[in-house]
């Protein structure tokens, strides 16, 4: 009776023993299966960062390139404007040495009709 009890007892400790060995080996497995989830999630985060970087990167030139542009149209439309206005000026100054001209020659016929009277 002494020895039913004691192989009882162990075959309960046992068997507690076995179950408990086989809940760990399943939590092992999957904290296992975790880490290997969150390393090929930081694997493609790291990977996606680099390729934004490099995107970033390429987006920095194009923008360097615009502004480029944009300040040399700045430049060639301020020379318009400047060129324009000079060219204007120099119109208005014709126009007025003409004007001048056509007016002092009328006012010299009128005078010499005036007197030819």
């Amino acid at each position: 009776m002494f020895w039913q009890l004691m192989l009882s007892i162990s075959g309960s400790v046992l068997g507690t023993i076995i179950l408990s060995w086989l809940y760990h080996r399943r939590v092992e497995r999957l904290l296992q299966q975790r880490a290997d989830h969150f390393q090929d999630e930081f694997i493609y985060t790291r990977e996606r960062l680099v390729e934004m970087e490099r995107e970033n990167a390429s987006l920095r030139e194009e923008l360097s390139a615009v502004q480029s542009r944009y300040e040399l149209a700045e430049k060639f439309h301020a020379e318009q404007i400047r060129s324009t206005r000079e060219s204007s000026e120099q119109l208005q100054l014709q126009f007025e040495t003409l004007a001048r001209k056509i007016f002092d020659e009328s006012t010299g016929k009128l005078e010499h009709l005036a007197r030819s009277k």
